[in-house]
């Protein structure tokens, strides 16, 4: 829980700073319109142990929400929102050891899709997966897996 909350606070921090940038550094911020800090979950955590589940789930889903919004940025956004947030995407995985895509189930269920399918129908999808095959010490997949999408990369490659 406390490694899913470092990464909460440390995205906190980043809109809080992005917030700071557009509005001018005199801007008080109101912490309200951002995600809860971190220590509040783990407080809720701690004074109700018979809910650690509910609690462990919120902050995941905390990640599937903040994954699909920041992907949408990647796909969608200015060139500078996009450079922003693959440049704190890189930042969090750098200081946490851990990727924020990969937490939140996205790139697993998009595995599992590609593998369904067998075959990769865009260049975001091609990322992605090579995100998780670059990654040598990711969970997400299993060796077998790997090997198939490896597969369907490359046919993907020669398609392009």
């Amino acid at each position: 829980m406390e490694r899913l909350l470092a990464g909460l606070d440390l995205f906190r921090d980043w809109r809080m700073a992005c917030a700071r940038h557009v509005r001018g550094p005199d801007h008080i911020l109101d912490p309200n319109e951002f995600v809860e800090p971190g220590h509040r979950f783990l407080e809720r955590f701690d004074r109700q142990p018979e809910h650690a589940q509910f609690w462990i789930k919120e902050v995941r889903k905390w990640y599937a929400v903040t994954a699909s919004e920041l992907k949408g940025l990647l796909k969608n956004g200015s060139p500078n929102d996009q450079m922003a947030v693959q440049a704190f995407l890189d930042d969090f995985k750098a200081r946490l050891g851990f990727s924020l895509l990969a937490e939140s189930g996205l790139l697993r269920s998009l595995a599992t899709k590609v593998l369904r399918r067998g075959r990769v129908v865009s260049a975001e999808e091609y990322e992605d997966l090579t995100e998780i095959l670059n990654d040598q010490s990711q969970s997400i997949i299993s060796d077998g897996e790997a090997r198939s999408l490896e597969t369907i990369l490359v046919a993907f490659e020669h398609r392009s």
